[in-house]
């Protein structure tokens, strides 16, 4: 990971990143994060499609470490009514 955000920011390109639509799950071993990542590249009128990265970290006796990460093109919105969502989910 470290070393793609390496080769990312050292192209030469001018990147925005921000970050939205962020979940975190966490328990005392484990923890999830997805993200939407949005990004501009300076001279380009409009962001990027946003990518949907997800990672998950797992605590060791040496602190935190990602052992998975995933990164793909965020699907079209498709937004449901909150009145309509499910209270519980199986």
């Amino acid at each position: 990971m470290r070393g793609s955000w390496a080769e990312i920011f050292g192209s030469g390109q001018r990147l925005k990143v921000h970050i939205s639509d962020q979940v975190v799950l966490s328990g005392m071993m484990l923890a999830i994060h997805s993200v939407h990542e949005n990004i501009l590249v300076q001279g380009e009128s409009r962001s990027r499609a946003p990518i949907t990265a997800t990672n998950v970290y797992l605590r060791t006796g040496k602190g935190w470490r990602m052992i998975l990460h995933h990164g793909s093109p965020a699907p079209a919105e498709a937004r449901v009514p909150a009145e309509s969502s499910p209270k519980i989910l199986h």
